[in-house]
């Protein structure tokens, strides 16, 4: 390909030099490979583009020009509504994503569990497959890319839990853009990357533990016009 380089253009928005799963005996060969791909990536393109600082620093080290263009939703298909007021008596707190995602919304189980103990909650999963909790029934429902920004619509509070990774730490934030294309407030995690992307007072709140998930969840559903 590097006759064809002034051509060729590399785009990519995840980790792609880290393994997703971290640990076990096969790490140290995983990442090898990965970071070997990602520098015969770099090294036959002309330009490569991603969506955050992290990996734009993961190109250069590799000796590759980058450009940072943030990943970006379709406004024209969102579906924005009054959200001065909550839908139903049961707000629904929702998630959409897939099922190697969906392991990320154990970190809140426990706030959901002590959240429905004071309060009717709709937990809606969208694309989980099956249920990521051990205690706690949510309602699941299958993901379809024609119904993706109605499912979304639906939510109340937008709910984006991952893990503070190297692997995380390559994503795009691309849950809490569709939420916020609907003009829904987000409920995330605080990783480097979700800091970087959405700000800590732009819209999102941002948590760090169990007792954080549930204040901000409790701060969102008793303010009436949130």
């Amino acid at each position: 390909l590097l006759a064809h380089r002034d051509r060729i253009l590399f785009d990519f928005d995840d980790a792609l030099d880290q393994p997703e799963l971290e640990g076990g005996p096969l790490q140290h060969w995983r990442v090898r490979v990965l970071r070997q791909g990602m520098q015969n990536a770099v090294a036959v393109s002309r330009l490569t583009i991603t969506s955050n600082r992290r990996n734009a620093a993961v190109v250069r080290e590799l000796g590759g020009q980058v450009e940072i263009i943030p990943t970006s939703v379709d406004v024209s298909r969102a579906v924005l509504r009054d959200r001065t007021r909550l839908s139903t008596l049961a707000p629904i707190l929702g998630w959409i994503g897939t099922p190697t995602t969906a392991r990320y919304l154990g970190q809140t189980e426990d706030a959901l569990i002590r959240l429905s103990v004071t309060r009717p909650l709709d937990v809606r999963l969208i694309g989980a497959g099956r249920n990521p909790f051990g205690r706690f029934q949510p309602d699941l429902r299958p993901w379809s890319l024609e119904s993706e920004f109605e499912d979304v619509d639906a939510f109340d509070i937008g709910l984006m839990p991952m893990a503070d990774t190297q692997w995380t730490r390559g994503k795009a934030a691309l849950k809490a853009l569709q939420y916020g294309a609907a003009g829904m407030p987000t409920v995330a995690s605080w990783t480097e990357t979700n800091a970087e992307i959405l700000g800590e007072r732009e819209g999102a709140l941002l948590c760090r533990s169990t007792d954080e998930w549930l204040g901000a969840l409790e701060r969102l559903l008793d303010n009436d016009e949130f």
